[in-house]
Formats: structure tokens, C-alpha cells, sequence
């Protein structure tokens, strides 16, 4: 469902990238292991019909870096995530 609604943005020109959001690494469950998060990014990569320009890892920060919710990025984890989106993105910004 997901590519379908990618396709109809990509049928308009839109380029389109995922990036994994960032998340804090004390709300990881017993459950969300390295493996289990490497195999979640290997099946995006398979499955999207759009590129996933980021690694999981880099997506996974501290609980300092947030402001009072878990969504919400402090101003200067802000600007080094936008940094780190900006970096990622670049090698397909400069194919097009």
C-alpha cells in the first residue's frame, strides 16, 4: 500500500527518499534487536520502489537529544539529523 501511494507521487515527478525517523534508544524493546532491525531495513530496501538513503543505525539516538517527547528532536539534534539527512541525500541530488 505504501509504493502505491509513492507511485502517485513518483507519476507526478516527485522524487522521493525514506529515511528511517529518528528514534530514542532507551524505548527500544528486548525485541527490536540489531538483527531484527537489520533484517527491517533489508526488507525496505527489497520492497519500496523508492531508495532508502539512510542506515537504520544512524537513527537511533541517545534520550539527550530529545525534547519532553520521544518525537520530538531538541534544536541542536535537529540540525545535526538535518545535516545527516542532507549528506545522505546528496548522491542522488546529483545524479538528477
Amino acid at each position: 500500500a505504501l509504493n502505491q501511494e509513492y507511485q502517485k507521487l513518483l507519476d507526478k515527478g516527485i522524487q522521493v527518499y525514506f529515511t528511517f525517523s529518528p528514534k530514542n534508544r532507551n524505548c527500544l524493546t528486548k525485541n527490536s534487536t540489531e538483527e531484527e532491525r537489520d533484517k527491517t531495513e533489508t526488507y525496505l530496501k527489497e520492497k519500496l520502489i523508492i531508495p532508502v538513503i539512510s542506515p537504520w543505525k544512524e537513527s537511533i539516538l541517545p534520550g539527550t537529544d530529545f525534547y519532553l517527547i520521544d518525537n520530538h528532536l531538541s534544536s541542536l539534534a535537529a540540525k545535526e539529523r538535518t545535516k545527516r539527512v542532507s549528506r545522505d541525500l546528496y548522491p542522488f541530488i546529483k545524479k538528477a
